[in-house]
């Protein structure tokens, strides 16, 4: 009778397995009995930690299959998503939850993760915040117009029309002076921050244009 061979594959591909994480173990005992891999697990003659090692040993000498190399595949996709929804539900920062969009919207969606090379939800949350900054500079460009407009509005030569002697008006007119020579100042500086606030829009207006094609209206 021939022994089983031995496939030094299956130790790399099952790495990522920590025999010292309580979570994973749990987890690792359910999936193993639900695909039926191994007997199902009996808490009064063994440890959770007894029979996943029993499991890893086991599977050192799988044959080297298509099958194997997809269910090792799985197991460890599967952990991955199973983590992560629990580590979100302990999060108070992030939230899961259920949405519907168009399939142009998904292949869209499946592009830029590709290009970025991140998740789909990396993508979303990024399109987000960008949105969110892209509102703030709008509103803060939206007021620096606002001022630079009622400061021009203002007519500088009425201050001279409150004075009716020589003495007064010349004061009015080096106060006027004064005062042109402020807002010609104030106006170079609003320039120069619009001009900030502009190329900044514009910087995340083309930042967030493929991202915006994947939200349906």
């Amino acid at each position: 009778m021939l022994e089983p061979k031995l496939n030094p594959k299956m130790k790399k591909r099952l790495e990522w397995i920590n025999k010292n994480d309580e979570l994973m173990k749990s987890w690792l005992v359910d999936y193993i009995q639900q695909h039926d891999w191994k007997p199902p697990f009996n808490s009064k003659e063994e440890t959770e930690l007894d029979y996943i090692k029993q499991f890893l040993n086991d599977a050192r000498y799988c044959a080297e299959t298509a099958q194997t190399r997809e269910e090792c595949r799985n197991m460890k996709s599967a952990w991955n998503r199973w983590e992560k929804r629990y580590n979100n539900r302990k999060s108070k920062t992030v939230v899961e939850g259920n949405y519907t969009i168009s399939m142009v919207a998904r292949k869209e969606l499946e592009r830029l993760a590709k290009q970025q090379t991140c998740s789909f939800s990396k993508v979303l949350d990024t399109l987000l915040r960008n949105a969110k900054e892209m509102e703030f500079l709008q509103k803060k460009l939206e007021k620096h117009l606002q001022e630079e407009n009622d400061g021009l509005r203002m007519d500088t030569a009425f201050l001279a029309t409150f004075f009716d002697t020589d003495f007064p008006h010349q004061q009015a007119q080096i106060m006027t002076q004064d005062l042109r020579k402020e807002m010609e100042t104030d106006k170079k500086q609003y320039q120069e921050e619009l001009r900030e606030l502009k190329k900044e829009l514009k910087e995340k207006q083309t930042k967030i244009a493929e991202l915006t094609a994947i939200i349906e209206d």
